[in-house]
């Protein structure tokens, strides 16, 4: 079954899925750990994709894109779809390959200031 496409939610909508006092980076890094746990097997893209942990990821909606770009900077990992979830933007459309996609999008990042190029961080 293919996963239908989605639109970008208002960053608003984010906190619907967290409790009150949850620390969002905490809660990102748990699903983070429970999705490479899951999947680390796994070849298959949308199964990955799938995932209970990466969908709450997307669910945590555009205050959580810092930190998966520096997921994505540091450790690598098919975040793709979780960006184009949550900006309604795909950068890295005609990519030729994962590191040029990886690349792209952190360019992306940087002139969107996700992350500060001049010291590296996100």
């Amino acid at each position: 079954m293919p996963i239908p496409a989605a639109e970008a939610a208002p960053a608003s909508y984010a906190y619907l899925f967290l409790d009150d006092g949850v620390d969002l980076e905490a809660e990102f890094q748990k699903h983070v750990r429970e999705w490479r746990r899951e999947t680390r097997v796994l070849s298959s893209i949308q199964k990955k994709v799938s995932n209970a942990h990466y969908q709450r990821i997307i669910g945590m909606g555009k205050p959580v894109l810092p930190l998966i770009f520096r997921e994505l900077k540091e450790r690598g990992g098919y975040w793709y779809w979780a960006l184009e979830c949550i900006t309604g933007l795909n950068p890295a459309a005609s990519a030729a390959s994962i590191e040029e996609a990886t690349r792209t999008w952190l360019e992306f990042a940087a002139s969107a200031h996700y992350i500060d190029v001049d010291k590296g961080r996100t």
